[in-house]
């Protein structure tokens, strides 16, 4: 059965009345009737308590051309009733028809403890306007919010964050001095300086010298801020941002100047509700060098209460050790009731990593220590204070697991070490040390809940806990797979959990601590590693609430802990009129200078303790302190494993604004290696059509296959996730360099070995030799997915012609081994002669990788080839016999589940292609309409193409003198691995010559390499009829012209750009199945 994802796929080829009937019955996870849809959400808890008008934030994906804006949508419980929705557009299929491509809902519900509720999001009609929305007022001095719950007022003058908090008419907070975020700066006396004109991916020193310096320990508070501007203003949920810097809070010898680190806070609100989220993050922001890399030994926010007498403070938490997990107990105005974490630990323990919590402690105390605990476990929830008319109550998410952290209240104080310091600041060995890296940050969310009455009467605990779990409403996996935007494509049946996140019990972290819970640095490496697939695909595939737990921690870390992505006013903007480009260019400059290649100097901090370490010249004597990036081995960025998608899939699923802030750092570190080697440093209009003719070298700088694929697939996350017209535009420039890579390469995705031969024939304009490469074959396929997104994106036939000549290169040049279900991993362009070399240098080097597992689906479905077909099918075959991650096996379950050919067989090539006329006006042509044995027996479909040469159905590569000793080798190969392997598993090492050898003279390329065209490489030309039933007159006159290295031009041209001369034209046709036909006549033309 054809799928809504067809439908969607196909939207401007597919007459209404077919479309109509193919949705009708697409699925039973979900309905749509005449583009009419209802897709259930459903949302689950473990935190055991019950939910009573729970805030839910969550995105959801929607179909290309369905949803125009978000005032057509709806949310309703399951008897139809309309639940109060807040809709806000995440992302738009802005190079199609800028429908809305992700929304984020923001909504309120009740949930039973441990139980579920299902709602339904529809576009049925408009939803209902949402009664005593929150009230925002805004003046030159503050912000005021209502949300009916509370009422807060935030200081525009200084950063006192709440300048106070009202709950039931009753005040609860009014700000007062050192009020705000504040940082204890650590006490140095030296820091180490690094410096250099330049920097590489390889983080080689230039210089390094250690330098004396004077800090002293000292309080910085949060200083006027910069910025505090309503970031989302909405009826549910609305946002406030304030941004600024710690400043000294005196002068004196080793203060600091100019303050220590940047503060950025959210403070989200809910209709109804008395509790605000507060997002406190501490940031390394600073652009001028040089830069910094401080200690500090405590992050705080802090607040003035105005609780009157008799308070009583509640705290604690859960898994009680040897007493209550929670206690009560009475303060007066100048004692302090804490809860203070400490730090766990990590250690391994039969081959695995156990984690311990560090355990909580509740009770009266000064500066974190408690002399008499009143409560004690090991994970800590919650502090409260009341003075049982009101009282506000702290918690923080993941408090223990980011341990050491502390809560301190009293009825005229509140402060929450985000990143505690020792109990009494003691001066020891396991005093805590924190830093940030250069553009990093640390992130906390913490719950103010301002409320009446008592602890109890409150229901704080449960509150607490409920907090600790955020609600997530989940979308069937069908409807994630049909709509079609998730990257690697997405099963429609759900999957089965992986080992360890198979429950809903909470997730255990493998690491603990501000800087290690959730860490995921696996981005440094190509293959199976995490950043390059869908992080969150279990999740959504499952439901497990404990895989939703682990995905939020290791995106949370991402997006905080990943340095050179903090800075500030980073969205990179064109320019006006004829500062366009150059605005772009100078920003880059920046960025380059901030994050990547351009000269550093920076500072980073050391202590007193020292350490051995081995050097090439011999052992040197370092001290400790902090570290960064930037002299780290390729993390500048390393361009050569560059993805991380997990960033994306949070932001929509989330939409935490934070990750938006991460998501430009990311995608800023891509563009500006393109900048730099693309371009040289100044990026040219996409108008200008002759950039690589006239500097071939930039198809080739600075890059290899996955090199071209990633920073293909991240400019098109980055424009999908943002808008951003600069993205937009550095991934029309990668495609279209990529295009005219794999024309100049015949089908491979990589640069060029660069000889004096070829150099010679650039200078001097001659037809040089063929020019020779060489890439992995599992990296190259890695160029399938990204060409397929890209597809998926702008929906521009040239795309395909990149899709095509991959599937050309892996079923017609690159060695394939049948009864293995193999091909050859290192493959040149043209081979080298085969049977030689060992290791990086082996000739004969059967695999299946699992990227080229996804790869084949993605070129069957496009080309449906027999000779793609008949290796997809021995990959399949193979493959089942051994064990696949899920990951790489989404493309398999996309193409046979969703995208299922009814037909292999494709249309009847056309033979009677003919020209009647050919001169400035245009190009007429005639043939017959070809039969296809679809349900409409007409094809879908054509492809006009021309070139300069003759046009031939697939690109020559090797010179086919060779195909006799290559069947030979390929046959022995197979012969040996399995006659050597026991069970399922192959040996694949040959060793040289044992399969065989070819002469090392052997000519390598084929005669017509620079004689010839195939189908793929010729140009696309504009405005092809539709095909009419089989064996009708069909005519056609070329005028509009579709140049590859036109590609994302503002104009396309028409055949004004073709010089007087000889031109070749055939027709290729596709059917509804995305079966390509065998090349048509070729008919040659004469154009005065």
């Amino acid at each position: 059965m054809m799928l809504l994802r067809v439908l969607l796929l196909f939207l401007p080829l597919l007459c209404a009345a077919p479309a109509a009937a193919v949705l009708d019955g697409n699925s039973s996870a979900y309905t749509w009737r005449n583009g009419v849809f209802s897709v259930p959400l459903q949302i689950r808890d473990n935190s055991s308590v019950a939910r009573r008008g729970w805030p839910v934030t969550t995105g959801v994906p929607l179909p290309p051309g369905v949803v125009q804006e978000v005032g057509q949508l709806r949310l309703t419980d399951s008897a139809g009733r309309e639940i109060p929705t807040q809709f806000t557009v995440l992302s738009r299929y802005g190079a199609r028809d800028n429908s809305l491509r992700w929304v984020l809902l923001d909504f309120q519900v009740d949930v039973p403890a441990s139980g579920e509720v299902t709602l339904h999001l529809r576009n049925d009609r408009p939803a209902q306007a949402v009664s005593a929305p929150i009230r925002i007022t805004e003046s030159g001095d503050s912000i005021t919010v209502d949300t009916g719950g509370v009422v807060a007022t935030i200081s525009r003058r200084d950063g006192s964050l709440l300048q106070s908090v009202s709950v039931g008419g009753k005040q609860v907070l009014k700000a007062g001095d050192s009020d705000g975020p504040a940082l204890r700066a650590g006490k140095m006396r030296q820091m180490e300086r690094f410096r250099g004109p330049s920097w590489n991916t390889h983080g080689w020193e230039k210089s390094r010298s250690l330098e004396k310096i004077n800090i002293a320990e000292t309080i910085y508070r949060g200083g006027p801020p910069r910025e505090v501007t309503v970031e989302i203003a909405a009826p549910l949920r609305s946002v406030v941002v304030i941004r600024g810097r710690h400043l000294p809070s005196e002068r004196g010898a080793g203060i600091l100047k100019a303050g220590l680190y940047d503060y950025a806070v959210r403070l989200h609100f809910y209709r109804g509700q008395s509790y605000v989220k507060v997002e406190y993050a501490v940031e390394n922001a600073d652009r001028t060098q040089p830069q910094w890399s401080h200690l500090f030994r405590e992050a705080s926010l802090n607040h003035t209460l105005t609780l009157g007498t008799g308070a009583v403070v509640t705290g604690g938490g859960v898994m009680a050790q040897e007493g209550p997990a929670v206690a009560s107990f009475p303060v007066s105005s100048g004692e302090e009731g804490w809860l203070v974490q400490g730090a766990g630990r990590s250690e391994k323990k039969y081959g695995r990593q156990v984690t311990h919590e560090g355990g909580y402690q509740v009770g009266p105390g000064t500066e974190g220590k408690i002399d008499s605990p009143r409560a004690a476990g090991k994970r800590g929830r919650f502090l409260d204070v009341s003075d049982g008319e009101k009282g506000v109550a702290v918690a923080m998410r993941y408090l223990w697991e980011q341990a050491p952290r502390a809560i301190s209240l009293s009825p005229k104080r509140l402060s929450v070490m985000v990143q505690a310091d020792s109990p009494g600041h003691r001066a020891d060995a396991d005093r805590p040390a924190y830093d940030l890296d250069l553009g990093e940050r640390s992130l906390h969310d913490v719950l103010y809940y301002f409320h009446l009455g008592d602890t109890r009467q409150a229901r704080v605990q449960d509150v607490a806990e409920a907090f600790e779990y955020p609600l997530f409403a989940r979308a069937p996996p069908a409807w994630y797979s049909d709509v079609g935007n998730w990257y690697f494509e997405i099963a429609r049946v759900p999957g089965k959990p992986a080992r360890g996140l198979d429950s809903d019990q909470h997730w255990m972290p493998a690491s603990i601590g501000v800087g290690r819970h959730g860490e995921s640095r696996s981005y440094n490496s190509g293959g199976h590693h995490d950043s390059q697939s869908s992080g969150w695909l279990s999740f959504l595939r499952t439901g497990m609430l404990a895989d939703l737990e682990r995905n939020l921690a290791i995106s949370r870390w991402s997006m905080a802990h990943n340095p050179g992505w903090a800075y500030r006013d980073n969205v990179i903007r064109f320019g006006n009129g004829a500062e366009r480009y150059r605005a772009v260019d100078r920003a880059l400059d920046e960025w380059n200078r901030l994050t990547a290649f351009g000269p550093k100097d920076f500072y980073l901090w050391r202590s007193d303790q020292t350490y051995t370490e081995k050097t090439p010249k011999g052992e040197v004597l370092r001290y400790k302190g902090g570290r960064s990036y930037l002299n780290g081995y390729k993390v500048l960025p390393d361009m050569e494993h560059y993805a991380l998608f997990r960033l994306f899939e949070y932001y929509y699923l989330t939409g935490d604004m934070r990750a938006l802030d991460a998501i430009h750092g990311f995608v800023n570190w891509d563009i500006n290696f393109q900048h730099r080697h693309l371009f040289q440093g100044r990026l040219q209009p996409l108008t200008v059509t002759s950039l690589f003719e006239r500097d071939p070298d930039a198809l080739r700088r600075g890059h290899y296959s996955r090199v071209y694929a990633w920073m293909l697939f991240t400019n098109l996350a980055g424009y999908h996730a943002t808008g951003s017209p600069v993205y937009d535009e550095f991934a029309r420039w990668q495609i279209r360099r990529a295009l005219a890579l794999l024309r100049h390469r015949h089908g491979q995705l990589t640069s060029w070995n660069v000889s004096p031969a070829s150099v010679a024939g650039h200078i001097f304009g001659r037809e040089a030799a063929v020019q020779q490469s060489e890439s992995q074959s599992w990296m190259e396929a890695m160029g399938a997915i990204a060409l397929h997104e890209a597809y998926k994106t702008y929906d521009d036939e040239r795309i395909l012609d990149g899709i095509w000549g991959q599937a050309d290169y892996f079923s017609h040049h690159v060695l394939n081994y049948p009864r293995l279900g193999m091909i050859n991993n290192r493959t040149g362009m043209p081979n080298k002669p085969l049977g030689y070399g060992e290791g990086r240098g082996a000739t004969v080097t059967p695999q299946r990788h699992d990227w080229l597992i996804q790869a084949w689906p993605v070129l069957y479905h496009y080309s449906g080839w027999p000779d793609v077909a008949e290796r997809y099918r021995n990959f399949e075959r193979a493959r089942k016999e051994t064990w696949t991650q899920d990951v790489f096996l989404q493309t398999v379950h996309w193409e046979q589940q969703n995208m299922a050919k009814r037909s292999s067989r494709p249309p009847d090539p056309i033979t009677d292609l003919r020209v009647s006329r050919a001169d400035r006006s245009g190009i007429a042509l005639s043939w017959t309409s070809p039969r296809d044995d679809g349900p409409t027996g007409r094809a879908e479909r054509y492809f006009v193409k021309y070139s300069t040469k003759p046009i031939v159905e697939f690109a020559p590569t090797d010179h086919p003198a060779r195909d006799g000793d290559k069947a030979r080798i390929v046959q022995k190969a197979e012969e040996l691995m399995l006659s050597r392997s026991k069970g399922k598993r192959l040996k694949t090492d040959i060793r040289p010559g044992e399969a065989g050898i070819e002469a090392k003279d052997v000519q390598r390329a084929h005669p017509d390499w620079h004689q010839v065209d195939a189908f793929w490489m010729a140009e696309h030309v504009a405005g092809e009829p539709a095909p009419a039933p089989a064996g009708k007159a069909e005519t056609f006159t070329i005028r509009e012209l579709r140049p590859h290295d036109w590609f994302g031009a503002p104009r396309q041209p028409g055949l004004e750009i073709l010089p007087a001369g000889t031109y070749y034209v055939a027709i290729c046709t596709w059917d509804e199945d995305r079966n390509l036909s065998r090349l048509s006549n070729v008919v040659k033309v004469k154009l005065p």
